[in-house]
């Protein structure tokens, strides 16, 4: 999976020395986005994001420090990034990944803000930048049927 990621990854942003896996969006992935965010996995904005990550992350230090918890070894959180961001948009969602690696995977989505307010919200909000896959077993089957969509496409 890494060396398929690897293979679709680009700059996070003009400039920029990180790169992320950049993903057209298609019927598939938008259908299971839709899933997601009916069954109430799928937040959208970074500001909410950050606060959902954070009270997450206490959650789970209070669990570890209890020994009830292990340290995940691969992304259970998904940081989806739009385009139509600033430098310092792409930068903030940069370091919130890192803080939380592996626990959050960033990947940069084609889609303009605008559209993604519409197709995942509704008319609640005009534009969304970032969306967070937030339970596993969604970012699992996000992976599988982004794989399966390039397997398809080669």
């Amino acid at each position: 999976m890494e060396k398929a990621l690897a293979a679709q990854s680009r700059p996070l942003f003009d400039g920029s020395d990180e790169n992320a896996p950049y993903l057209l969006l298609n019927k598939s992935i938008t259908d299971l986005l839709h899933s997601c965010r009916r069954a109430g996995h799928l937040v959208g904005g970074l500001e909410k994001i950050t606060a959902q990550i954070g009270s997450e992350e206490q959650g789970f230090a209070a669990l570890q420090k209890r020994g009830q918890a292990n340290t995940p070894k691969s992304s259970t959180r998904i940081l989806l990034l739009c385009d139509g961001g600033s430098e310092r948009f792409y930068r903030d969602a940069l370091r919130l990944s890192r803080r939380h690696t592996p626990w959050v995977g960033l990947v940069r989505l084609e889609l303009a803000p605008s559209e993604c307010a519409s197709l995942f919200f509704g008319s609640q909000t005009s534009t969304v930048k970032a969306l967070l896959i937030d339970h596993k077993d969604w970012v699992r089957r996000f992976f599988e049927t982004w794989l399966e969509d390039s397997s398809a496409n080669e």
